[in-house]
């Protein structure tokens, strides 16, 4: 459906175009994953519109009917994945194989910004992240594999599987003085750095 419409003779115009996807016979997911692709990347995607018709008045109905407009479909103007955040982080500092690369469960949430009416068709989630120090320092390395994830509006959650975080060689001692800084204080801040993956379903 085109809102705002005004059609100038031998100009461009401009238009609001929300669409909803019918039923098909024909495999649509490959059309699909590009256009979301297109629009996460930056890259406008090119569309015709096709009317359908003006029902009640019988020219106009026929003139719609013949209409076709070359348009694009602008890329997201703002990233698909506003935010990030660790809820709750659980590490198991014990075990005996797990000295430089102690294994981590988290519970992670995600403010998205992606352009579907019914929420965000995110299914999974993963991450890779840089654990940080209260001084900013890389502490370590998390990267976890792909888990379910549930969605409501624009927010979804997921806990992830125990993953093992990477300590470098060369951040050992910080390492250290992470793990006792943790065995002290009542409180900690850590800072994250990275990226979060997503699968979604389009049908």
């Amino acid at each position: 459906v085109a809102t705002g419409l005004t059609l100038v003779p031998h100009a461009t115009s401009t238009f609001a175009l929300n669409a909803t996807i019918a039923p098909s016979s024909v495999d649509l997911r490959p059309i699909l994953t590009g256009i979301f692709q297109n629009a996460i990347g930056g890259t406008p995607t090119p569309l015709e519109a096709q009317g359908v018709g003006a029902p009640g008045v019988t020219w106009l109905d026929k003139a719609i009917k013949t209409l076709v407009l070359n348009t694009n479909l602008p890329p997201l103007p703002v990233p698909p994945i506003a935010a990030v955040n660790i809820d709750a982080m659980s590490m198991d500092f014990a075990c005996e194989t797990c000295v430089w690369a102690p294994t981590a469960i988290s519970t992670i949430t995600a403010k998205t910004n992606l352009p579907f009416a019914g929420g965000a068709p995110i299914i999974q989630l993963s991450q890779n992240v840089e654990i940080l120090d209260k001084n900013g320092q890389v502490v370590g390395t998390l990267n976890t594999p792909y888990a379910n994830a549930t969605t409501a509006g624009d927010t979804v959650t997921t806990t992830t599987p125990a993953a093992p975080l990477e300590v470098a060689a060369g951040s050992h001692e910080i390492y250290s003085a992470f793990i006792g800084d943790l065995n002290l204080a009542d409180k900690y801040e850590l800072g994250l750095r990275g990226s979060a993956n997503s699968v979604l379903d389009l049908g």
